[in-house]
Formats: structure tokens, sequence, C-alpha cells
């Protein structure tokens, strides 16, 4: 195939383009994967009270299922919101990001290392305590700026 003319040119630049989508794809997978993570951080972040305000509720926590049977209850309105105590759930939130294939599969995640015992049971709830989906929400939150972001545009 060599006989043809600039077919090493067209090739070369063929593969150039294609290692430049490449690359720009993979920035946007970067950038997409941090903002989501800012969000899901925002989520797990709340202040406006401490666990020791909650235990003075004792033995009727806010977040318990026999107080507040339904899906979402006092006392802010959104099981999806996490307040921030010891910092841990907080810190352990990350992104990473894996790329196999020699870069044409890039895989995202967002959330809570596997050994954080306490994540489980927060995400689904216990037989005496509401699920606080606060990954799942941020994620459906954030959907369209993830869009944006990956389509090029800035958020």
């Amino acid at each position: 195939m060599s006989h043809i003319e600039g077919l090493n040119t067209v090739l070369a630049n063929l593969n150039g383009a294609m290692l430049d989508s490449i690359a720009k794809m993979n920035e946007r997978m970067s950038v997409a994967g941090n903002h989501l993570k800012e969000c899901v951080k925002a989520r797990a972040s709340l202040t406006d009270h401490t666990q020791e305000d909650l235990d003075r509720y004792s033995p009727h926590n806010p977040y318990s299922r026999r107080r507040f049977p339904q899906p979402d209850g006092e006392p802010h309105g959104d099981d999806g919101l996490v307040h921030r105590q010891s910092g841990i759930l907080y810190d352990d939130i990350r992104m990473e990001m894996s790329m196999d294939n020699g870069g044409l599969e890039t895989n995202v995640a967002v959330g809570v290392p596997d050994n954080n015992r306490h994540i489980e049971n927060l995400i689904k709830g216990k037989p005496n305590q509401r699920p606080r989906p606060f990954i799942q929400r941020a994620f459906r939150e954030s959907k369209d700026d993830l869009a944006t972001i990956l389509m090029g545009g800035s958020k």
C-alpha cells in the first residue's frame, strides 16, 4: 500500500486526529469526574447540626424510620443530604479514572472506598435508619452539567 502517494501522510494525520480526540475526551472525563466529586462532597458536608444535637433527641433520632417513615422528612427534608461529623466520610469521597485499550476506554468512578464500613448503612439504611442516597442524588442533580462538560462545554 505504500505505493499510493500520500497514503502515509493521510494515515499519520488520521492517527494524530484520533489521538487528539482521545486526549480531549479523557480531559473532559476528568473534569466531569471532579465536578461530580465536588457535588457529592457538597451533599456530604452540611454543618447546621452535629451528632451531639441529634443525640438530644434520643431515643427519637430525626433520621429514625420509626419517627419519620416517609422517604424524606425532618430535620432538613432531604435524605440525600448528609451532615459532616468526624470528616472521615467527606475525606473518603474521591474520583478515580482508569484508561484501558490504549486510552480508547475510559472509566470514571466517584464515591467512597469499600473499606468505609459506615457507607453501606448510610446509603442503604438499616432497619431503624432511613437510607441516605447522597451519591445517587448528586449524580441525578448534576447529570445535565456532566453532559455539558462531556460535550465540550464548561461548567
